[in-house]
């Protein structure tokens, strides 16, 4: 199961440039893409012991192997295998597409002079889902369920994910003995997820000092697992925001207190799935009054967006977005959790899925 929205951006950044470094969350479907768009290439699996040991020798020698180049999942796990796959690229012609990188944990890179682009993956999108045949028609399903196509396909759970990302990635950062006092701090981050977080109350929560917090922050965002944007936090999947939580069926999403940040949460990474789909810098910017609405972007032009967690537009909302509709220069929105995008007033009321379109400048209501 794969993106067609990430299909089209892979193959259109592969005629550019011979390195493609695709990033994002384990279990968000980067390899699975990246065989799915060049068959044909050889495939190197880092994550196996006997290839990473193998390649950790010496990685430039190890790419001889390898004339017409490859694809490499978890470049990360093997230093120095970017510069090698650079020198090669050097020696061999810099054929578009030539080599396909995948890393779940964040990789220092530049342009490399033309020679490399990087696509951000975060999952599928709504549309993709309707593309593979997956039911959309319940957004709280949506979002319990997450959109990471392995769990999506039932081929894992978001439980082994999880453990598959402490045990296999994460692991190489902390102590072994600071795994189930990890696995804590995740819940904790969880019940925060869209809000306005403190690093010290974080600490006091879990029994850790301020700099270990700050270190643990900083290892889940490397490793895609949540976001910091404008001092909020944000996870970057739904199901596994969802899972932390405790929260298990459709029921307990509706009736939950955290049904609101789960829903702010949707919206921003459809949004960002949109930007990241057109290869767009987010531009997305968290509004910090909580009264007020919730995102603003400077994209085609100046949104201010409000997300509804309801699948229909409440009065109380409408009454919100109407001061914001007679400050000039701005569109105002209504992100909401309905099938229908319409009008009212001078607000766009739009579908959850819509909301990819809007942020990708694509006209939502064609």
């Amino acid at each position: 199961m794969n993106s067609l929205t990430g299909k089209r951006t892979l193959l259109s950044l592969s005629r550019r440039a011979p390195i493609i470094l695709m990033t994002g969350p384990l279990g968000c479907g980067k390899a699975a893409l990246a065989r799915s768009c060049f068959p044909e290439k050889s495939f190197i699996d880092l994550e196996n012991p006997t290839m990473r040991s193998l390649a950790c020798r010496s990685p430039k020698t190890f790419l001889m192997a390898f004339p017409d180049g490859a694809i490499i999942k978890e470049i990360y796990l093997v230093p120095g295998m970017l510069e090698a796959v650079r020198y090669h690229v050097d020696r061999m012609g810099a054929q578009g597409g030539r080599f396909i990188l995948t890393s779940t944990k964040k990789v220092q890179a530049d342009s490399m002079d033309g020679r490399l682009r990087i696509m951000n993956v975060l999952g599928m999108d709504v549309s993709d889902m309707d593309a593979a045949k997956v039911s959309t028609y319940n957004p709280f399903q949506v979002m319990l369920d997450g959109q990471f196509p392995g769990v999506l396909a039932e081929e894992t759970t978001i439980e082994s994910f999880i453990e598959a990302l402490l045990q296999n990635h994460i692991l190489n950062n902390i102590n072994v003995s600071n795994l189930p006092l990890l696995r804590h701090f995740m819940q904790l981050c969880a019940q925060r997820s869209s809000l306005r977080f403190s690093m010290n109350s974080f600490a006091s929560l879990c029994g850790i000092s301020a700099p270990t917090a700050k270190s643990w922050i900083r290892i889940l965002e490397e490793y895609n697992v949540l976001n910091i944007i404008d001092s909020h936090l944000f996870f970057t999947d739904t199901g596994v925001l969802c899972h932390l939580l405790g929260i298990n069926n459709v029921k307990d999403l509706i009736l939950d207190s955290l049904r609101t940040s789960v829903t702010r949460t949707f919206a921003l990474n459809e949004l960002l799935k949109g930007r990241h789909s057109k290869t767009f810098e987010p531009e997305i910017s968290i509004l910090t009054d909580e009264s007020g609405p919730d995102f603003s972007s400077r994209w085609n032009q100046r949104y201010v967006m409000t997300v509804e967690p309801n699948i229909d537009v409440t009065e109380k909302t409408i009454a919100k977005v109407r001061k914001l509709e007679k400050k000039p220069g701005i569109k105002t929105l209504v992100l909401y959790l309905g099938d229908v995008t319409y009008s009212i007033g001078r607000t766009d009321c739009i579908s959850f899925r819509d909301w990819s379109k809007l942020s990708s400048e694509i006209d939502y209501f064609s």
